[in-house]
């Protein structure tokens, strides 16, 4: 259909930043291009970072730890040839400037903040519900899902309703109340995850807040971007947004590593404090958002930004 209907433009206006921050930029007739090098050392990057988090999340011992060690160190030296390409191009894959922006870069930290924090408390439930008691619930597969259930509900239903609350209370409020539910939530889980009803409710907690802190913080991004660049940013936060999707579950593996043995059940199931673990560190990266929102309403007070 694109070969059909879409005519190739053989020389058009490129849009060429001079200012990012500001959103100033020139327009340039040549050939349009793509990034083929910068797309090769982002995905070289990307990949070995992944490979380095898969080993991490297997275990790390004598044997994976150099493995673990030269994998880290390719993922730096790509992203090193990334940033170099980007600024010597004319027409880059991602315009690093969008990452000095004083409300772009907060904003994407507490996107990616959101998703490593989803996956990493959300999979190790059902870790918690199919290990055997005390180590956990005893339970199958049927039961670990109910309980997850009111946390994908509950992200639903804040995600549409979530527009509406911003109409009413501006771009920012909505991610200080979600980073303070999704905090709260976080330390319920900690005090409180003897039964499953408690496991579930406080999942709700979180996803509420999650869910809330995630859409407006594409708000933000999409209405701070300067216009022109606009398609960049939203593919660099979603960029971000899917690292943190993969570090969370890695994180969640290494700490559920910590096993303990139940006297005459075979094998062996992680142990309660590697659970205290993960919900601390859900706990942490809340409050880690809470703090880049409160530095954003700080800095749109100062640029006299409308929120």
């Amino acid at each position: 259909m694109i070969a059909k209907f879409v005519k190739e433009n053989k020389e058009q206006l490129i849009t060429v930043p001079v200012n990012a921050q500001e959103g100033i930029s020139k327009k340039k007739r040549m050939s349009p291009s793509i990034d083929v090098k910068g797309a090769l050392a982002l995905s070289a990057t990307v990949i070995t970072f992944l490979m380095a988090l898969t080993l991490v999340e297997t275990g790390i011992n004598s044997e994976t730890l150099p493995q673990i060690g030269a994998v880290f160190v390719v993922s730096v030296i790509s992203l090193a040839i990334f940033v170099i390409i980007e600024r010597r191009i004319a027409t880059p894959l991602v315009y690093l400037r969008l990452l000095k922006d004083k409300i772009l870069l907060p904003s994407y930290i507490i996107l990616m903040a959101t998703r490593i924090t989803m996956f990493i408390a959300y999979p190790a439930i059902v870790q918690l519900v199919r290990s055997p008691i005390p180590l956990g619930f005893g339970g199958d597969a049927v039961d670990a899902a109910n309980i997850q259930l009111p946390f994908m509900i509950m992200f639903l239903v804040f995600a549409s309703v979530t527009p509406l609350i911003i109409n009413r209370i501006g771009r920012l409020m909505p991610i200080i109340i979600g980073s303070v539910i999704s905090l709260l939530g976080s330390l319920g889980l900690l005090i409180f995850h003897s039964t499953e009803f408690a496991v579930s409710t406080n999942l709700a907690i979180i996803a509420s807040g999650l869910s809330m802190t995630a859409t407006a913080t594409w708000n933000i991004i999409v209405s701070s971007s300067p216009k022109t660049f606009i398609g960049i940013s939203v593919g660099v936060g979603a960029l971000l947004l899917f690292i943190g999707m993969a570090i969370g579950p890695a994180l969640t593996g290494v700490y559920l590593e910590s096993h303990e043995t139940i006297d005459g059940i075979p094998g062996s199931y992680p142990s309660l404090e590697s659970y205290n673990l993960v919900y601390l560190t859900s706990a942490l990266l809340s409050a880690v958002s809470l703090g880049f929102v409160l530095m954003l309403k700080k800095r749109a007070a100062k640029k006299e930004i409308e929120v």
